[in-house]
C-alpha cells in the first residue's frame, strides 16, 4: 500500500510541476501584454482547481494573490501531503495510462539519482502519514560495499521488467502465432495428463513468470511473506540498498518438516503426494523439478520452477524493487536461498529456449539480489548471455566500470572481481573484435591487445580451447609458455576449473572462421614473444584460498557433471540436496557453542532451530486456528 501511495504522490508532484511551469510562462506572456497587475491571479486559482478538482473559494484566491512562487510551491506541497483522499478520486480515472513497464523503464533511465531521491522522500512521507516504522540504516545487515553505493554501477544492473518475459522474446523471434499455438498445445497436453484444476484467476501482475491456466488456484494464505530488514536510503551521492528476507508461518514450518521426512525417505511418490496436498510449497517444487529433469521431463521441471517464482513474487514487499538493483536478499538467510535457486534454474530453462536477452536480465537480477557474495555465480554466465543477446556494449561498460583493465574501479575502489574471471577477459576481447568487424576495421588493434592481455593472464585457456574446437596448432601447444605446468597451487586449480567452465559453455562462440583465425594469429604472436616478457605478464596468486564456494555451487546447479570431480573436496563433502546445495554454515545465536556443539549446515539445521523456537514460543496451536473447510494448499 505504501508503494502505491508513493507512486501516486510522485505522479501528482510531476503534474503540479508541469502546471507550475505553464503558469509561469502564461504569467510572463500576460505581464507583457496586460501589465503586471493582472498576472498570477487566474493562474494560481487554476493550479488549485486542477489539484482539488473543484472551484477555489474566495479565501484561497485571496491567499494566492499576494504569494510569490516559492510560497506557492510550499503550499502545494502541504496540500498534496494533507489531502490524499480527494487526489485519489481524481487520479483513478487515469490510473491505467501508465503501465508497470513504463514505470520500470522510467526508473532505469540515466537520471536514476533524481528518481530515487523522489522515491525516498515520498516513501518517508507516506510512512509518516500511515505511522509505519522506519528501520534504521544500520539494522545489522553488514557493511555496505562500494559497488552497492555507486549510482553508476547500480545503474548497470538495473533491469527492464518487460524484458523478463521469455514468451514475449520468443514472439519477437518466431512470430506471435507460432508461440501462441505452442503454448496452447502445451497447456492441452498438461491438462489431459492431470486432474481438472480450477483456473488461476489471480489478477495481480507478475513479471518473472506468467501463471498458467493449468496451475492450481493460489490460496489466500500460502505461508510465505517478506520482511524488510533495512530500508533503502540515500546519503549524498551514495546509496544504501534495502535488505529483505522471506519468512515462513508456523503452519508452513510444519509442512517443511514433512518435506524433510519425504526427502529422507528417498521415495519420489511421497514428494508427489505432498505437492498434491500443498501445491505451493516451494522446496517441494524445487525437489520435484530436479526429479523431473533427471527423468527427461524438462517441461514439467520448468513449470515447477515457474510456480515457485510465482509464489515468491506474490510475497514481495512493497518496497522490494527488482528494476533498480537496490534490493538485497542475503543468501546467508536460509529462507532466501530457495528464491536464488529457483531464479538460477529458471535462467537455465529459459536458455534452452534461446531467449538470451531474457536470460541476461534474469542474471542481472540474480546478481543484484546478493552482489557481495554472488552465491550462485551469476558473473560466470552473465558475459555469455550478453554476447549471445548482442549486448556487447553493456558488457564493455561493466568491464570498464568494475576495473577489468587495471584491477581498480573507475572511482579508485575495488570492483566485483571481473578482472579475476577468465570468461570476462576473453568475452570482452571477443566483443571488441565483433565491433571492429562491424566497423570494417581490418587491423583489429584494440581487440588484439585485449586478447593478448587475456592470454598473458590466463594462458591455459588457449590449448584447451583449441582442443575443444579440434584444432591442431603445434606451434602454439608446444610453446614453453602454453605448456607450463599448472595445478601446483590452489589458485592454479581454481583458474583451471574456471577455464574449463568457460570452454564448456562458450566454446561455440569461437567457431566462426574469422574469430578462429584471429585467435590463432594472436596466440602465435604471444608464443613467439620473448619468454621473460611473458613471465612478467603472468598474474599473481588470484585465488589464494582456492576455488570460492559460490563457483562450486554454480558448477553443481548448472549441471556441469564433467567438472564436478574437479571441485574442492570440502565443497563436495557438503550437502547436495536439490533445495539447498552446498549450504553455508548456519549457527543459531541462541544455540551458541557454549556447550561445545558444532555448527549445523543448511535448511535441516535451520529448521531444527526454527521448530524449537516455535514450540518454546507457544505457537503450537496452529492446527486448531486453521479452519477445517479451507481449500487444499491454504496455509495459515
Amino acid at each position: 500500500m505504501a508503494s502505491r501511495a508513493a507512486r501516486k504522490i510522485l505522479r501528482e508532484r510531476e503534474q503540479l510541476q508541469r502546471q507550475h511551469l505553464e503558469d509561469l510562462a502564461h504569467e510572463s506572456d500576460s505581464g507583457a501584454s496586460d501589465g503586471p497587475a493582472n498576472s498570477g491571479i487566474t493562474t494560481r486559482a487554476n493550479a488549485f482547481a486542477m489539484l482539488m478538482n473543484e472551484e477555489p473559494d474566495a479565501q484561497s484566491e485571496a491567499e494566492a494573490v499576494g504569494a510569490n512562487s516559492d510560497s506557492d510551491s510550499q503550499r502545494i506541497e502541504v496540500v498534496s501531503a494533507s489531502k490524499p483522499k480527494k487526489q485519489n478520486k481524481k487520479k483513478k480515472k487515469g490510473k491505467g495510462k501508465k503501465t508497470a513497464g513504463d514505470e520500470s523503464a522510467r526508473l532505469s533511465m540515466p537520471n536514476l539519482d533524481d528518481e530515487l531521491d523522489e522515491i525516498d522522500r515520498a516513501v518517508l512521507q507516506v510512512n509518516a502519514e500511515l505511522g509505519a516504522p522506519v528501520i534504521p540504516a544500520d539494522a545489522g545487515c553488514g557493511e555496505v560495499t562500494d559497488h552497492q553505493k555507486s549510482p553508476k554501477k547500480k545503474a548497470l544492473f538495473a533491469i527492464s521488467l518487460k524484458l523478463l518475459d521469455a514468451d514475449a522474446e520468443m514472439r519477437r523471434l518466431f512470430g506471435s502465432k507460432i508461440v501462441a499455438d505452442e503454448i496452447r498445445n502445451k497447456n492441452n497436453r498438461q491438462q489431459r495428463g492431470r486432474m481438472a484444476l480450477r483456473p488461476n484467476a489471480s489478477s495481480a501482475k507478475t513479471f518473472l513468470v506468467t501463471p498458467r491456466e493449468t496451475w492450481p488456484h493460489l490460496p489466500t494464505k500460502v505461508g510465505v511473506s517478506m520482511n524488510m530488514l533495512q530500508i533503502p536510503s540515500k546519503s549524498g551521492e551514495e546509496y544504501s540498498p534495502g535488505y529483505f528476507e522471506f519468512t515462513y508461518s508456523s503452519a508452513y514450518l510444519e509442512i517443511q518438516s514433512l518435506f524433510l521426512q519425504c526427502v529422507n525417505s528417498h521415495d519420489p511418490e511421497t514428494m508427489r503426494n505432498l505437492i498434491i496436498a500443498y501445491p505451493f510449497h516451494v522446496d517441494t517444487l524445487l525437489q520435484l523439478s530436479e526429479i523431473c529433469k533427471q527423468n527427461g521431463d524438462v517441461n514439467t521441471a520448468a513449470e515447477y520452477i515457474e510456480r515457485a517464482l510465482f509464489i515468491y513474487e506474490r510475497a514481495f514487499h512493497p518496497l522490494f524493487n527488482m528494476a533498480i538493483a537496490n534490493s538485497v536478499l542475503p543468501y546467508s538467510y536460509p529462507e532466501n536461498r530457495a528464491f536464488h535457486l529457483a531464479l538460477s534454474r529458471h535462467i537455465s530453462f529459459t536458455a534452452r529456449k534461446g531467449c538470451w536477452r531474457t536470460c541476461l536480465e534474469l542474471s542481472k537480477l540474480l546478481f543484484s539480489c546478493d552482489p557481495d557474495e554472488d552465491p550462485l555465480g551469476a558473473l560466470q554466465m552473465m558475459d555469455w548471455f550478453a554476447v549471445k543477446s548482442g549486448e556487447g556494449p553493456w558488457l564493455k561498460r561493466c568491464w570498464i566500470e568494475f576495473g577489468g583493465d587495471n584491477h581498480e574501479g573507475s572511482d579508485g575502489s575495488k570492483g566485483v572481481g571481473v578482472q579475476g574471471l577468465p570468461n570476462w577477459s576473453y568475452s570482452v576481447a571477443l566483443v571488441e573484435f565483433e565491433e571492429e568487424c562491424a566497423r570494417k576495421d581490418e587491423l583489429h588493434a584494440k581487440s588484439t591487445e585485449r586478447l593478448m592481455r587475456a592470454i598473458y593472464q590466463f594462458p591455459q585457456m588457449i590449448p584447451q580451447l583449441l582442443e575443444k574446437l579440434t584444432i591442431t596448432a603445434p606451434a602454439i601447444t608446444t610453446s614453453p609458455f602454453f605448456s607450463r605446468p599448472v595445478g601446483k597451487s590452489k589458485s592454479d586449480d581454481a583458474v583451471d576449473l574456471l577455464t574449463l567452465l568457460y570452454i564448456e559453455r562458450c566454446s561455440s562462440l569461437w567457431k566462426e572462421p574469422s574469430v578462429l583465425a584471429w585467435l590463432r594469429a594472436t596466440a602465435s604472436q604471444v608464443a613467439s614473444d620473448d619468454l621473460s616478457d611473458q613471465r612478467k605478464a603472468l598474474p599473481a596468486n588470484i585465488y589464494p584460498g582456492g576455488l570460492p564456494l559460490n563457483v562450486s555451487r554454480h558448477v553443481y546447479v548448472s549441471d556441469f557433471q564433467s567438472l564436478f570431480p574437479m571441485l574442492p573436496e570440502e565443497a563436495r563433502k557438503l550437502s547436495l540436496n536439490a533445495f539447498d546445495p552446498m549450504p553455508p554454515p548456519v549457527v543459531d545465536a541462541e544455540e551458541a557453542d557454549d556447550e561445545g556443539r558444532t555448527p549445523v549446515f543448511g535448511s535441516v539445521g535451520w529448521l531444527i532451530g526454527q521448530l524449537r523456537n516455535w514450540v518454546a514460543g507457544g505457537v503450537g496451536n496452529a492446527e486448531e486456528s486453521s479452519s477445517e473447510d479451507s481449500e487444499p494448499g491454504e496455509i495459515e
